[in-house]
């Protein structure tokens, strides 16, 4: 039966097949007009093992065998090929796993010359091979500093079941940006601005009053660069000067569910820091702001996110938290771009 599954699929002119013409041809060569029975469900289940054939699932199942689908497409991969690829992975590192591969045999063909050059890493890697950066590490193997990182990178490290990890290599967290004022004391105000337009119109303002001779409401500014500030935040622990003391943190963004989800998240990965929301600035830009906010396409609202979201929110006066509560439900959003300069002097 074999023998007349691959002549038929060899001659075929399409690329996609009917499973039930295949049937058919079989059974006619086979001299049988009656279904070929449970070996032919096995000989194709094998065929698709073997990178031979994939399934079409957008098709139906097959009636006369459910275990199939109603049709085939063709790999363009020979028998001879495939064996011919398979004898180029047969001695790969023990890390490596090649199922997919093995079942995807177009997808090796494309990625042998990567998979090879991952495979010789961990060949020579040992115990002592340093620890580096992913950009680092994917440009001595690939000479692309890029493609460790990229889409196709992860997937062909989550094709062959690698991690970074087993790479010695690692995504090196953001950096950490602030600026302060004086040296620390007892306690101290620290500011997260949440992005850099803003950041810098704050640092400007506070440089300036502090150049005055007026002592700024913060001790402490912090870039928070969008979501980075969720790893950078850990570098705080190793400005010493600041250890020991009673730091205050606080956090100003943008007024949106998924940021104020974001604040929520970073309150339970720093509990020991008690982050707040800036309520002075949120009030000034709600007041602001609030009848031109702009309108979010999507809200992806979770019952987690809605808790984290409800928990933020008891930080506000009840005015304040019912108009952020309007917004959300009205599928807004305020930018923090948009306060006004002039609310930054008077508040801070």
């Amino acid at each position: 039966m074999r023998h007349y599954l691959e002549q038929f699929i060899q001659a075929s002119p399409k690329k996609i097949i009917s499973t039930y013409e295949l049937e058919m041809y079989v059974c006619e060569k086979m001299g049988t007009n009656s279904p070929c029975g449970e070996e032919f469900s096995e000989q194709i289940t094998r065929l698709v093992s073997e990178g031979l054939l994939t399934p079409v699932v957008s098709r139906k199942a097959y009636e006369s065998h459910p275990a199939l689908y109603s049709g085939y497409r063709i790999v363009n991969v020979s028998r001879r090929n495939r064996n011919f690829l398979l004898k180029q992975v047969a001695d790969m590192d023990e890390r490596i796993s090649l199922g997919y591969y093995e079942n995807n045999l177009d997808k090796l063909k494309r990625d042998l010359k990567s998979i090879k050059t991952i495979d010789a890493f961990l060949k020579q890697a040992d115990g002592q091979t340093a620890y580096t950066t992913v950009k680092m590490r994917s440009f001595w193997l690939f000479h692309d500093e890029n493609f460790l990182a990229s889409r196709k990178g992860r997937l062909l490290l989550q094709n062959l079941q690698l991690s970074y990890d087993d790479l010695r290599c690692y995504e090196p967290p953001p950096p950490f940006a602030y600026t302060a004022w004086g040296a620390p004391v007892e306690h101290n105000q620290i500011l997260i601005i949440e992005g850099r337009d803003v950041f810098s119109q704050f640092h400007s303002l506070l440089s300036q009053r502090d150049q005055a001779g007026h002592q700024p409401m913060v001790n402490m500014l912090i870039c928070g660069d969008g979501d980075r500030i969720e790893q950078s935040l850990a570098y705080f622990a190793e400005l010493l000067p600041f250890q020991g003391k009673e730091n205050h943190f606080f956090y100003f963004g943008d007024v949106s569910y998924e940021r104020f989800h974001f604040i929520r998240q970073l309150q339970k990965k720093y509990a020991h820091l008690h982050i707040q929301p800036f309520v002075p600035l949120y009030e000034q830009l709600i007041g602001q702001c609030a009848a031109h906010a702009p309108h979010l396409k999507v809200i992806r609202r979770t019952k987690q996110k809605d808790e984290d979201v409800a928990t933020i929110l008891r930080s506000f006066s009840e005015q304040a938290a019912e108009a952020i509560q309007t917004l959300f439900a009205n599928s807004r959003f305020l930018p923090h771009v948009a306060l006004d300069p002039q609310a930054l002097i008077e508040i801070l």
